[in-house]
């Protein structure tokens, strides 16, 4: 459902960039992800610009959680600040794949671990 309903969206973007010089196709795409947000990302809007705030180290260690800025309607948690975890994290998916609500991330064997 959720790449039928974007596959409509991007044509439908691209037959109106065809017929009218004063589209803008990047801006067609960003009003529908906004729009669709809600359907395809359960969130509820996206974000408008990438974030411009900066905090200390001391207070990246006591918080990480406000190292990220997430979409309205998400929440962040830290499950661990283990200082080498981000070296090691290999894979993520979000899930349920049905309007997922958590994000699992994947930290492999070590490689010596992989050949014995």
């Amino acid at each position: 459902m959720k790449k039928k309903l974007l596959y409509a969206a991007v044509c439908a973007a691209m037959s109106g960039t065809a017929s009218a010089h004063n589209v803008d196709f990047g801006k067609a795409v960003e009003t529908f992800a906004k729009l669709s947000a809600p359907i395809l990302f359960g969130t509820r809007g996206t974000i408008d610009e990438s974030s411009t705030e900066s905090i200390s180290a001391a207070e990246a260690n006591a918080h990480p959680e406000r190292l990220l800025t997430v979409a309205p309607g998400l929440r962040v948690s830290v499950a661990s600040a283990d200082t080498n975890l981000g070296a090691n994290i290999d894979m993520m998916v979000l899930w349920p794949q049905s309007h997922p609500t958590h994000l699992i991330a994947s930290r492999p064997k070590a490689r010596s671990a992989c050949n014995a």
